[in-house]
């Protein structure tokens, strides 16, 4: 991370969390639904 402002960096630090968190919650969902499909069974 050098020659960005610490700014940026920090910009850069929240983008990836959230990207982190997206991706987190897109494996919940999934597998919620696929939960849903067969019927609720484990």
């Amino acid at each position: 991370m050098k020659g960005l402002s610490g700014g940026m960096a920090q910009l850069m630090k929240q983008a990836n969390q959230m990207q982190m968190k997206m991706k987190k919650t897109k494996e919940e969902l999934a597998k919620l639904e696929f939960e849903g499909s067969s019927g609720g069974r484990c």
